[in-house]
């Protein structure tokens, strides 16, 4: 999240944002309150992490990492967790609370 003001800014310009490593090298798949989230959402912990990048202001393509088949498959699957939900949508176009949930 700190550097979320200079990405929307290089949005706006016209820039187009790549994040490398969306799953920090898959130290970010142990974070506890990922794996409660994950769980409560009935996805993977990539799946969800994955779902967060992606659903940031400034639209970035996420390079993911994955390295097997597997790994892919699963990553593919983040937009389950954009979905996951949908009765319990607050009009943003994301489940309610999942950010507050993340990042508190």
């Amino acid at each position: 999240q700190r550097p979320a003001h200079a990405l929307n800014e290089a949005h706006s310009a016209g820039m187009d944002i790549i994040i490398k490593e969306g799953l920090a090298n898959g130290r970010a798949l142990n974070h506890p309150k990922l794996l409660e989230l994950s769980e409560e959402l009935e996805c993977s912990q990539d799946q969800l992490a994955l779902w967060a990048v992606l659903s940031q202001p400034f639209r970035p393509r996420v390079l993911s990492g994955a390295v097997s088949a597997e790994q892919l498959r699963s990553n593919l699957g983040a937009g389950y967790a954009t979905t996951v939900t949908a009765n319990d949508r607050d009009g943003t176009g994301s489940p309610m609370g999942v950010e507050e949930k993340l990042t508190s």
